[in-house]
């Protein structure tokens, strides 16, 4: 059985990421965002509903933090409430993505990761400025107090994922890096 996702846009896109959020499955684009959800069985009630007009770069390039799925597309930086409601929460450094500052064409190496300790969402991702293979640069958000900063790394960054380490009684983010001397 198969479910649609035609819905008659004027564009064609292709699937970037899936991501889980609450009852649905959100199916993201590089300029969409469909909410796939169901009753009883997938394969005999499905539905898939236009949920946004916003994307993501691809499936490292999202994130859940308290309820609100965080993404990046080729647009900037988002959140998005289970309502459906989309703040664009990267005004502040659009000049990043606008002025054509980050390299898409290394997009595959790019990945976004939030703190739950800190609350700080971490674009990483790679400048036209400073070339290299793989992020060594994150554009920072404070969640909590809306205002943002970047961070740059002496070895690229490969990698990130929230654990909780042994001695530690909350989450936190850690980070995989590739020294330059190793490459």
């Amino acid at each position: 059985d198969v479910c649609s996702s035609d819905l008659n846009q004027k564009s064609t896109d292709v699937l970037t990421a899936l991501a889980p959020f609450g009852s649905m499955l959100l199916a993201m684009q590089h300029t969409h965002t469909y909410a796939v959800t169901y009753n009883t069985d997938p394969a005999v009630d499905a539905s898939i509903q236009m949920w946004s007009h916003r994307g993501c770069l691809h499936q490292r390039c999202w994130d859940i933090h308290e309820n609100t799925l965080f993404a990046v597309d080729e647009s900037g930086v988002y959140a998005l409430d289970r309502s459906g409601t989309v703040a664009d929460i990267s005004l502040p450094i659009r000049d990043f993505f606008v002025s054509e500052q980050i390299d898409f064409s290394k997009r595959e190496t790019f990945f976004l990761q939030t703190d739950p300790r800190t609350h700080i969402l971490r674009f990483f991702c790679v400048l036209k400025s400073n070339p290299t293979d793989i992020p060594s640069i994150a554009l920072c958000f404070d969640i909590q107090a809306k205002s943002w900063w970047s961070e740059s790394y002496p070895n690229g960054i490969t990698a990130a994922c929230t654990g909780r380490p042994a001695a530690a009684r909350i989450h936190t983010i850690l980070m995989g890096a590739r020294s330059e001397e190793h490459t």
